[in-house]
């Protein structure tokens, strides 16, 4: 995985990540080194896109609700 060449890609590749790691180990116990590291975002650009983890977390459930939700109103028009 290479690293990001732009804040968009980069802020994708640390929700995707973050998506992940909080899936699987609960948002409490992921820290923002750890995103960092899978994510292969460098730390500048991490805390400039996000600069606090509630930031990050803010970001990523309002990811996940949008997905939900679009889901939700695609089941109902079906």
């Amino acid at each position: 995985m290479d690293i990001p060449e732009n804040d968009d890609e980069a802020r994708i590749r640390l929700l995707d990540t973050a998506e992940e790691l909080f899936y699987a180990h609960g948002i409490q116990a992921v820290g923002m080194d750890r995103i960092r590291t899978a994510s292969r975002v460098p730390l500048r650009r991490l805390y400039r896109l996000f600069s606090a983890k509630d930031r990050l977390v803010a970001a990523y459930l309002e990811r996940r609700c949008g997905r939900w939700t679009t889901s939700l109103r695609e089941a109902m028009a079906a």
